[in-house]
């Protein structure tokens, strides 16, 4: 587990804006890797301030709450790379 000060510390030194941004949403929505990477666009409700979690563990859904903060990055995030599907697509063109 990861504190505070180390969190700041690998967000600071990140300097890919794509895994920054997985690596905030992944620590401020408590997420799991792998339902980090599956995260759809979808996913994200804006207007109830929660994001819906599928196949957590035990394969079961969830919700969890969505801070403002993380709402706005995520927004800016998705106008960079525009993927109509999922929120944090592979890098790799293949």
């Amino acid at each position: 587990v990861l504190g505070i000060d180390e969190v700041c510390l690998l967000l600071g030194r990140t300097r890919v804006l794509s895994y920054r941004v997985f690596f905030y949403a992944t620590y401020s929505l408590g997420l799991r890797l792998g339902e980090s990477l599956a995260l759809e666009v979808g996913d994200i409700d804006a207007n109830r301030m929660r994001v819906h979690i599928r196949n957590a563990k035990g394969g079961k859904d969830r919700f969890v709450p969505l801070t403002q903060a993380t709402l706005l990055l995520l927004r800016r995030f998705w106008q960079v790379h525009r993927h109509p599907v999922l929120l944090f697509p592979n890098r790799k063109k293949t």
